[in-house]
Order: structure tokens, then C-alpha cells, then sequence
């Protein structure tokens, strides 16, 4: 890709129109994100951003850690917020080490 659309990709989408278009609780998994241009974004110390799929697939770029995390899976559930909030904990946790290094 060419690096102005990898700028626009990590940019970002605007956290309070976010905010108010879904049902999310301060701590819930999503709190504090955006989404844009088929991208959700953490807004976290590490700009990370994902693509997220039905049923549990995963793109998740953490540019801080210099890390690309690629998940397929076949979850039950298209959608399940409890499992969503694992794996993104999960997926946090190794970009941290790996910054750590």
C-alpha cells in the first residue's frame, strides 16, 4: 500500500461520534474507540487498530510493538462481547511484552 493510505488507515475515526452510536459501558472492551473506513481503533498508548470479522476473525496491527496478529477461528457466536474482551486483553498483553523486549 501506498504510505498515505496506510496514514489514512491508522488515523483513526472520531471517538465521540463512536461514542454515541453504540450501547458501550466505561469499561466494556470498546470503550474509548473508533471506527473508520472498515477499521476499529483502540486509540491506546500503541495506535492500535483491527479488522474484525464475523465469528472471530482478526487483524490486529499494534504499530508500537511492530506487531501483526492474525486470528482464524469459527466461534459459535457471530458477535460475543465476553469473548471479544479476552481476546483483546490477550492480544494487548503480547504487544506489550513484545514492546517490552
Amino acid at each position: 500500500l501506498a504510505p498515505e493510505v496506510v496514514q489514512t488507515i491508522a488515523a483513526g475515526g472520531d471517538r465521540d461520534v463512536f461514542a454515541r452510536g453504540l450501547p458501550v459501558e466505561p469499561d466494556a472492551a470498546y470503550h474509548g474507540w473508533s471506527y473508520r473506513n472498515c477499521w476499529w481503533y483502540t486509540h491506546n498508548a500503541h495506535a492500535a487498530y483491527t479488522g474484525i470479522g464475523i465469528n472471530g476473525q482478526w487483524l490486529y496491527i499494534d504499530p508500537a510493538a511492530e506487531m501483526v496478529l492474525v486470528m482464524q477461528s469459527s466461534n459459535p457466536l457471530a458477535d460475543d462481547a465476553t469473548i471479544d474482551d479476552v481476546l483483546l486483553r490477550a492480544f494487548h498483553a503480547i504487544a506489550r511484552e513484545l514492546r517490552a523486549v
